[in-house]
């Protein structure tokens, strides 16, 4: 998707694409811009390609690092989350890295326990309307 010369690999040239039209929305929202290259410089800490400049799906989907490289496409295209990011914790930045649920994972368990309650409460809801006409 970020990939805009099709190469297979996302160079700092594709990204700035992007962060330009990020960098346009924070001064539209009266924010101060952050510079492409401090974006860059955190993105290629927390990604840690093989090839400085050069992210891979490799990068993306290693093992030690799929959890948090959502981060690289708040920062491009989500404004309120990449500000979260920005904001961060790096405490709870290293938990996140050690715990073992990806984020789909964490979000697929809470809609899971939301929708079985959800369900619970229908049910009783309807055995409780059951006992009423008795």
């Amino acid at each position: 998707m970020c990939d805009i010369d099709g190469d297979g690999v996302l160079t700092m040239r594709d990204l700035k694409y992007f962060a330009d039209d990020q960098a346009k929305r924070m001064r539209e929202h009266g924010m101060e811009v952050v510079k492409f290259e401090d974006i860059i410089c955190q993105l290629h800490d927390l990604l840690k390609p093989h090839v400085e400049g050069q992210i891979l799906y490799a990068d993306f989907i290693a093992k030690d690092r799929i959890k948090l490289t959502g981060a690289l496409f708040s920062a491009l295209f989500d404004l309120d989350k990449f500000q979260r990011f920005e904001g961060r914790d790096p405490k709870l930045v290293k938990q996140v890295e050690n715990y073992a649920q990806s984020q789909w994972d964490s979000f697929c368990a809470s809609e899971y326990l939301r929708l079985a309650s959800e369900e619970e409460e229908a049910q009783s809801m309807v055995q409780g309307g059951a006992r009423g006409w008795m």
